[in-house]
C-alpha cells in the first residue's frame, strides 16, 4: 500500500492553521466581544429618541410604588426602626398594588394607622425622580474613559 508521506501533516497543521486564524481575526478586531458589543450599543444609542412625555406616563403607571426603595431609605434615615420602615412600606404598598391609590397617599394612611408621623420633607425627597438619575455624569465619564 502506498501512502502519500504528507497526508498526516494536514491533519497535524490544521489546528495550527485554525488558531493563526482566529489570531488574525482578533488581531483584526473581528472577534474582539467587548468591540462588538460597544459597536452594538453605539448603533443603538445613537438613533435613540427619548420621549419624555412617554416616560413620565410609564413612570405614573405605578402610582409611585417605582419610589418604595427610596421611600424605606428615607424613613430609616429619619429615624425609624427599618423594621417598623419596612413594614409602613410594604402596607402601603400593597394598598396602592389593590387599590390604585397613589402611594404617597398610602404611606401617609398606613402611617396614620399605625400612629406614625411622617416627615413631608423626607417624604418630598423619597418622591423625586432626579434622585435616580443625579449620579449618571459620573457613570457616563467613567464609560467615555473606556473608549
Amino acid at each position: 500500500m502506498i501512502r502519500p508521506i504528507f497526508s498526516e501533516i494536514g491533519l497535524f497543521l490544521t489546528p495550527f492553521v485554525i488558531y493563526a486564524a482566529f489570531l488574525i481575526a482578533t488581531r483584526a478586531g473581528v472577534l474582539d466581544p467587548v468591540s462588538w458589543t460597544l459597536r452594538r450599543i453605539t448603533g443603538l444609542v445613537e438613533g435613540l429618541v427619548v420621549d419624555a412625555a412617554r416616560m413620565r406616563a410609564n413612570m405614573d403607571v405605578t402610582h409611585g410604588l417605582l419610589y418604595s426603595s427610596s421611600v424605606l431609605l428615607e424613613l430609616v434615615s429619619s429615624g425609624l426602626s427599618r423594621e417598623d420602615a419596612y413594614s409602613l412600606v410594604q402596607a402601603a404598598a400593597m394598598e396602592t398594588w389593590d387599590t390604585r391609590t397613589p402611594f404617597r397617599e398610602s404611606l401617609i394612611a398606613q402611617g396614620k394607622k399605625q400612629n406614625m408621623v411622617l416627615d413631608e420633607t423626607a417624604l418630598d425627597r423619597a418622591f423625586q425622580a432626579e434622585s435616580y438619575v443625579a449620579r449618571l455624569g459620573h457613570v457616563f465619564d467613567r464609560l467615555a474613559g473606556l473608549s
